[in-house]
């Protein structure tokens, strides 16, 4: 689902619940707290939303380098070592993975 679909979603379930909100504000909102949680996860601060899910700040660690084979003809490659890195964790609700567990397809 892109922004747009999303922001025109949120105003539909918003009419229907009898609420003045516009586009315009329902777009700045979930801009706004995209960029908090983007803001916070980049300051190594856990942010839970609940019945939504967990974003964090994980760090892979480096790894060195070491000695590998192509599958496809058997022969010995150099695999380079990989620095550290700052990466992006989400683990969602359990709402949400009962939900899908139990969703038709």
């Amino acid at each position: 689902m892109s922004t747009t679909k999303l922001i025109q979603t949120v105003a539909d379930k918003a009419a229907k619940k009898k609420l003045d909100l516009t586009k315009k504000e329902i777009a700045a909102t979930v801009e706004l707290m995209l960029e908090t949680v983007a803001e916070e996860v980049k300051k190594g601060n856990r942010v839970s939303l609940k019945n939504f899910g967990v974003f964090k700040r994980h760090i892979k660690p480096a790894r060195p380098k070491r000695m590998g084979r192509n599958p496809k003809t058997g022969e010995e490659i150099v695999i380079p070592a990989k620095k550290a890195e700052k990466v992006i964790k989400f683990r969602p609700a359990k709402v949400w993975k009962e939900a899908v567990k139990n969703a038709r397809t």
